[in-house]
């Protein structure tokens, strides 16, 4: 019976198209792609529970105002904390230490004015405080009432809620109100990264070699795909980085 033989590398061609679009595919599960996207994420975590803090803090004042400037209560820029976060292995850890303040006291009785330094640690806290006069002979303060109060110097005054009783752990409160809320999620949406991600992914899916037959193989293809779809995401997560100089206000 008569017969023909046609030597083709169409096949090889089609294998090799296959590995270069599972190679898009799949890109974002690499470790690499993932730290990307992990690292971006995690920046965008710590802007939102800084605008979650400072609108739980203006809501709130009494339970909050500790952990800002005197009278800066909600305001990024009177922020008396900072939001570190790290990203490892699909999982994103916030955490927080607090500043010292730096602006004086409100007093006003009169000129007199002194700094609080550990105001927001000590008032999270909530535990009692004593005051003493260290560069004078007494301390000066004034009563409820507006009368002159003079502790002599190695005499103390002891307040036992400083800053309220509504002060004592609602800063780790409100952090935990967080992970409850669906405040994150909001602010990924609102973002655009997933969407930007996408958009990355579809843009090395247009970048696959012109040459797809001949004997490389496969495996190379969808090192090369991932190669393209890191490169454009990396792009992506870099757009995220400004973001991370003013998460901390």
């Amino acid at each position: 019976m008569p017969s023909l033989k046609i030597d083709s590398n169409a096949l090889d061609a089609m294998r090799n198209v296959g590995a270069y679009v599972e190679g898009v595919a799949t890109a974002t599960r690499s470790f690499d792609i993932d730290k990307e996207i992990g690292q971006a994420i995690t920046t965008i975590a710590k802007v939102s529970l800084g605008k979650f803090i400072d609108s739980e803090a203006r809501l709130s004042p009494k339970a909050l105002h500790h952990v800002y400037e005197w009278n800066q209560t909600g305001k990024p820029l009177g922020r008396l904390w900072k939001i570190d976060g790290t990203y490892k292995a699909g999982s994103i850890v916030l955490s927080s230490e607090f500043r010292p303040s730096k602006t004086f006291s409100p007093n006003k009785y009169g000129p007199r004015r002194s700094k609080f330094i550990f105001k927001a640690e000590v008032m999270e806290k909530g535990q009692p405080v004593r005051i003493t006069a260290r560069n004078a002979q007494a301390l000066h303060f004034y009563s409820k009432d507006g009368d002159p109060v003079f502790i002599p110097r190695g005499k103390y005054v002891t307040v036992k809620t400083p800053g309220g009783k509504e002060v004592k752990g609602s800063y780790r409160k409100t952090m935990n109100r967080f992970l409850a809320s669906s405040r994150l999620l909001v602010d990924i949406q609102e973002s655009g990264i997933i969407a930007r991600i996408e958009a990355a992914q579809a843009m090395a899916g247009r970048e696959m070699p012109a040459a797809v037959s001949g004997r490389v193989s496969t495996g190379s293809f969808k090192r090369i795909a991932e190669s393209n779809v890191s490169k454009h995401i990396r792009q992506v997560t870099r757009a995220y980085q400004y973001a991370d100089e003013v998460a901390n206000g």
